[in-house]
C-alpha cells in the first residue's frame, strides 16, 4: 500500500545535477518531453543556473523512502495572478508503481500551500495518453490543443494544455486518496 508519508519533495541542489541529467537523458523521460535530444552537461548546468536564479521557478526532487526518484518542476509562478505551470517525471524505474500519484498529490499540495496558487496549468503531448489520463483523474481539464506544436521523432505532434482550479483541490484530493487507497 502506498503512503503519502513515504514521499517527500525538497529543493533541487547542485548535488543533484548528475542524477537529474541522467534522468533527463533517459529514453523513458525524453519520450514524453518536447525535446528528445540528449542534454549535454553544459546545457544542463546552464538550465540549473537559470531556474535556480528565477524566483518564478521552484524545482523539486521527489524522494521516496529517502531515495531520489524524480523531479517536479514548477514554473511561471505568478503571485499576482495566482497561477503557475508545472510538470513532473519519474526518473527511476518506478513507473506503474503508483509513485506518480504520490508525486502529483505532493506537487499540487506544494503549489497550493507554498505558492498560494489558484490555477495550475501544464502541457503534455497528445500522444501521452496515460499522462493526460492521470492528470484528468486529479481534476485537470483540457483548455486548448496546440496543433502540430512540436516535432518528435518522425513528425509533428499536438500539445494539450490542461488546467486545474485549486479551489476544487480539497474535494479532489480526498477522492484521489480514496480511489487509490492511499494512507497519509
Amino acid at each position: 500500500m502506498l503512503s503519502l508519508s513515504d514521499l517527500h519533495l525538497r529543493p533541487m541542489t547542485g548535488d543533484d545535477l548528475d542524477t537529474v541529467m541522467g534522468w533527463r537523458n533517459s529514453p523513458h523521460v525524453r519520450r514524453y518531453g518536447f525535446n528528445d535530444d540528449p542534454v549535454t552537461a553544459d546545457e544542463h548546468k546552464r538550465w540549473f543556473e537559470m531556474v535556480t536564479a528565477d524566483p518564478a521557478c521552484d524545482i523539486l526532487i521527489a524522494e521516496y523512502r529517502g531515495q531520489a526518484i524524480g523531479l517536479v518542476a514548477i514554473k511561471d509562478i505568478s503571485p499576482r495572478h495566482g497561477t503557475c505551470s508545472w510538470g513532473f517525471y519519474i526518473g527511476e524505474d518506478m513507473r506503474d508503481s503508483g509513485i506518480g500519484v504520490l508525486m502529483e498529490i505532493h506537487g499540487i499540495d506544494h503549489m497550493v500551500t507554498t505558492h498560494n496558487i489558484r490555477k495550475i496549468f501544464g502541457d503534455a503531448l497528445k500522444s501521452s495518453e496515460r499522462v493526460l489520463h492521470l492528470h484528468k483523474q486529479f481534476g485537470f481539464v483540457e483548455e486548448a490543443v496546440f496543433k502540430e506544436q512540436v516535432y518528435k521523432d518522425s513528425g509533428y505532434e499536438d500539445v494539450v494544455r490542461i488546467a486545474l482550479f485549486t479551489e476544487k483541490w480539497p474535494h479532489i484530493r480526498k477522492r484521489v486518496m480514496d480511489q487509490f487507497v492511499l494512507v497519509k
